[in-house]
C-alpha cells in the first residue's frame, strides 16, 4: 500500500466497549451506583440502542437521547408507503419501551422525525439539531499546512488524493468506493485513494468486511495507491481533510453525517450521492458531482482525477453554510439550552421541590456550571467510590473486556 509510515497509534477498545456488546447484564444497577455519586441533572445517550432502555430504568434523571441515523435506520427503513419496520430487529421492542419514557429525543436531520414517531407513537418531544463541527479546526488549510499533512501520510505534492471518511462498514459502500476508484485510476498513476478503518464497536461484521476489503485492495492493479489509515485521534482527523483533493461519501442510508460538514468546513469538494437525509442541505448545491449509481460514481471520479479544482466561491459557499448552521458552538449553546429547560420542567430529587420550580433557566444553568467543575475536580474520588461500591461488577468488565478484545485494563487515574 502506498505510504508505509502510520502516523497514528493503533486505537485501543475501551471499557464502553464492553458495555455495548450487551454482556453486561448489570448496566442500570451500575448506573444508578454512579448516579448515587454524581446526581445527575440530565443523562445524555448518544446512539438510540439498549442503553436508552437502561438509563431509563436506571432513574437516574432526565434522560436525553441522540439518534443518529445508524442507529434508527438499523430499525426503520423509509418506503413509497412511509416507514416500515427492518426483518430480524428484535431489539425494536427495547426502543419502544425506552422512547415514551426520555425527555427529549434529539434528531440530526428531518427524515429521522417520521422514524421516531413509527418506533414509538407516544415518544417524547423531538427537537432536530445537526452535530456541529470545531470549524476553527476544520478550516482551509495554509499551503505549509496542506503540504506537512500530504507528507505525513506519504503522498507527493502532484498526488490527486481522494478520501472516504466514513466509518468501514457495508452500509457505506467502501467496496464499490475501491471498485469505482480502480476504474477511474487505470488511466492515472497520480491517483490516491484514503480508506479510513475505524470501525466503532468493535462490530464482527464491519471488522470481516474490513478484512475483505484489505485483501481485494491487495489484489488490484492499483494496489500501491490505495492507502488504509488507523483510527485517527479527533484532534488530528481535520488532517485527513487537509491531505486530500476530494471526498467521497456513498452510502446505501443515511442520517446527515458530520464528515460532510467537516468537509465542507475545510473547503475540500465532495462527490456524493444525495439521500432524502441531505435534501435542502448545502450538499444538495455545493458538491462537486451528485453520484446516482456505481457507473456515475465510476465517472465523477474519472472526471475530478482529470480536473480536481472547484470554483473557490462555490467552497466558501458551502464552508459558510457550515459556519450558519453545523458551527461547534452553536450546538453547545442550543445543547445547553435544552439541558436547562429539561432540569426546569424536571427538577431533580436532590433540589427542594418548593425552590426547584421557581428556578429561572439562567440560575440552573449557573449551578450546572458549578457543580460541573466541582465534579471534575473529583474524578479520582468517583472512581475510587465506584470501585467500593461495586468491585465485583468492575472486576467482571476487566474479564469480559480482556475476552472481548484481547487487550488489557488500565486503571482510570
Amino acid at each position: 500500500m502506498v505510504g508505509a509510515q502510520n502516523p497514528w497509534p493503533e486505537g485501543r477498545a475501551g471499557f464502553a466497549h464492553v458495555l455495548r456488546q450487551g454482556a453486561f447484564t448489570g448496566l442500570p444497577r451500575l448506573l444508578r451506583d454512579i448516579g448515587r455519586l454524581f446526581a445527575p441533572h440530565v443523562v445524555h445517550v448518544h446512539y438510540a440502542w439498549l442503553e436508552v432502555l437502561y438509563s431509563v430504568q436506571a432513574h437516574i434523571a432526565p434522560v436525553v437521547v441522540s439518534v443518529w441515523g445508524s442507529d434508527i435506520n438499523d430499525f426503520v427503513s423509509l418506503t413509497p408507503r412511509g416507514c416500515a419496520w427492518r426483518p430480524f430487529m428484535p431489539r425494536r421492542l427495547d426502543l419502544r419501551r425506552a422512547f415514551p419514557g426520555v425527555a427529549r429525543v434529539i434528531i440530526d436531520d428531518a427524515t429521522m422525525f417520521d422514524k421516531c414517531r413509527f418506533i414509538a407513537p407516544d415518544c417524547a418531544p423531538i427537537e432536530l439539531l445537526h452535530l456541529g463541527v470545531d470549524t476553527r479546526q476544520f478550516r482551509p488549510p495554509t499551503g505549509e499546512e496542506r503540504a506537512q499533512a500530504r507528507a505525513r501520510l506519504g503522498f507527493a505534492p502532484e498526488d490527486v488524493v481522494l478520501f472516504s471518511p466514513r466509518v468501514m462498514s457495508r452500509a457505506y459502500n467502501q467496496a464499490t468506493i475501491l471498485r469505482c476508484f480502480a476504474a477511474a485510476a487505470a488511466q492515472n498513476s497520480r491517483a490516491r485513494l484514503i480508506l479510513k478503518t475505524y470501525i466503532p464497536g468493535g462490530s464482527r461484521a464491519d471488522s470481516d468486511y474490513a478484512q475483505k476489503l484489505a485483501r481485494a485492495a491487495a489484489a488490484l492493479p492499483c494496489s500501491q495507491q490505495i492507502r488504509f489509515v488507523p483510527p485517527v485521534p479527533s484532534e488530528e482527523l481535520h488532517t485527513l481533510y487537509w491531505a486530500s483533493d476530494g471526498v467521497i461519501n456513498y452510502p446505501q442510508e443515511d442520517g446527515f453525517p458530520v464528515t460532510l460538514a467537516e468537509a465542507a468546513a475545510t473547503c475540500t469538494p465532495i462527490i456524493t450521492t444525495m439521500l432524502p437525509a441531505y435534501a435542502g442541505t448545502f450538499a444538495e448545491k455545493d458538491a462537486f458531482r451528485i453520484i446516482t449509481d456505481a457507473g456515475s460514481l465510476t465517472s465523477a471520479l474519472t472526471a475530478f482525477l482529470h480536473s480536481p479544482a472547484l470554483p473557490e466561491a462555490q467552497l466558501r459557499d458551502a464552508r459558510d453554510a457550515v459556519l450558519r448552521a453545523y458551527d461547534f458552538d452553536n450546538y453547545t449553546q442550543r445543547l445547553s439550552c435544552i439541558y436547562q429547560e429539561i432540569v426546569c420542567e424536571h427538577p431533580h430529587d436532590a433540589c427542594q421541590p418548593s425552590s426547584a420550580a421557581n428556578k429561572t433557566a439562567s440560575t440552573v444553568a449557573a449551578e450546572m456550571s458549578h457543580e460541573t467543575s466541582s465534579k471534575m475536580s473529583l474524578r479520582q474520588t468517583w472512581v475510587d467510590g465506584i470501585k467500593k461500591l461495586v468491585p465485583a461488577r468492575i472486576k467482571m468488565a476487566v474479564h469480559l473486556h480482556q475476552a472481548l478484545t484481547g487487550g488489557t485494563y488500565e486503571k482510570i487515574s
